[in-house]
């Protein structure tokens, strides 16, 4: 069972990190189809981030994003797990579970767990996939 600083600590992992996933999947995204932050430097796109939730619903995309921060918290909340197992310090922990969620190891099962959540939510509560999916390619 997670501790109430573990829960805590998880929870703003995982915001943190769907935020960071939201930048930079806009970011990708041709300058035709980028929402106005992107192009406003370092701090509009950190501010955006950490805004997650009220961006994703200005670009329609809530409902998306919402499902990647819920796999954000099963990922991150078993990884924080593992890592407490063999490292004592929070500060640690925090750092060896952020370099963790940037590589590409890990990003597959997040990614497999947000699609499984995605394919279980999606129909029954209408949403629908970013309609920036089909134009990462830049224009």
């Amino acid at each position: 069972m997670m501790s109430w600083p573990e829960a805590v600590m998880t929870l703003v992992l995982a915001y943190f990190f769907t935020g960071m996933n939201m930048v930079a999947f806009h970011s990708q995204l041709g300058a035709l189809h980028q929402p106005g932050y992107v192009r406003l430097g370092l701090g509009r796109r950190i501010l955006a981030g950490a805004m997650w939730p009220m961006v994703g619903r200005a670009n329609r995309e809530l409902g998306w994003f919402a499902v990647t921060f819920a796999s954000a918290i099963i990922v991150v909340g078993l990884e924080y797990r593992l890592v407490s197992r063999f490292v004592d310090s929070v500060f640690w922990r925090l750092v060896l579970v952020s370099l963790a969620c940037v590589l590409p190891i890990v990003n597959a099962p997040l990614a497999l767990v947000a699609m499984l959540l995605w394919l279980i939510v999606a129909r029954p509560l209408g949403l629908r996939i970013p309609s920036g999916m089909d134009k990462l390619t830049a224009d």
